[in-house]
């Protein structure tokens, strides 16, 4: 059984690495790749 804090913390993980994922594109898209 998953408790809350599991489902924010795992929730908290997948915004993360949603927000990199941007940031990543941008840093590509910048020089051009």
């Amino acid at each position: 059984v998953l408790k809350d804090a599991d489902i924010e913390s795992s929730t908290l993980e997948i915004v993360g690495s949603e927000d990199i994922l941007k940031k990543s594109v941008k840093y590509l898209r910048a020089n051009g790749l």
